[in-house]
């Protein structure tokens, strides 16, 4: 005896299948978007660690050759004139070190820099790519936030390549100003990553 289910029940059958096919996966690419996200979180957290690590020893080191020289400066005071052009030429040759210490200090800014922009650069396709499937006005918001990204790293770069001509004072003021305007750029990838 044969059992012929009725077509009606055979379609309903497939119709439940794709649908549990589809929201299957639906939730796998839920879960792969959530990993790249939290794996692309902690490449930025490790970068930013590792920019304010050598910005700090950067600093570190510009503050020490400070103090040193200006107490080698106040030992010379003392001194006689022999004595004194010793010291100056020496103080002059430390001048030198402060300098190319102030010169690799600056290099590896803009190391750091650079290596946080690439950083941003990934982040911002990756989020690209994440845009291109989103509707209506989420989709407008974070076109405009990520263009405006790529206008902003566009002028940190130029600023990067600016920083040459600057003083020790304007290094700092430059190295601050860096930091908050990566960190604004940061903000707004995170900003266009969380929205769905």
């Amino acid at each position: 005896m044969k059992s012929v289910l009725p077509y009606g029940v055979m379609l309903l059958a497939l119709t439940v299948g794709c649908e549990k096919s589809i929201s299957v996966q639906q939730r796998e690419a839920q879960e792969a978007q959530k990993e790249a996200d939290e794996k692309a979180a902690q490449i930025l957290d490790d970068t930013q660690r590792k920019i304010d690590q050598a910005r700090y020893e950067a600093n570190e080191e510009v503050a020490a050759t400070r103090r040193d020289m200006n107490e080698k400066t106040d030992d010379l005071a003392a001194s006689g004139n022999e004595t004194i052009r010793k010291a100056q030429d020496k103080a002059r040759s430390e001048a030198q070190d402060v300098s190319q210490a102030l010169r690799n200090a600056g290099e590896n800014l803009r190391r750091s820099v650079e290596a946080q922009l690439g950083e941003i650069d990934k982040r911002a396709a990756t989020a690209r790519e994440t845009v291109d499937k989103k509707t209506g006005q989420a989709r407008v918001t974070s076109e405009n936030t990520l263009n405006d990204v790529r206008q902003k790293t566009e002028g940190v770069r130029q600023d990067l390549k600016d920083f040459e001509s600057r003083t020790v004072q304007s290094i700092e003021s430059f190295s601050k100003q860096l930091t908050e305007r990566l960190n604004g750029l940061n903000n707004s990838i995170e900003k266009v990553e969380s929205q769905k």
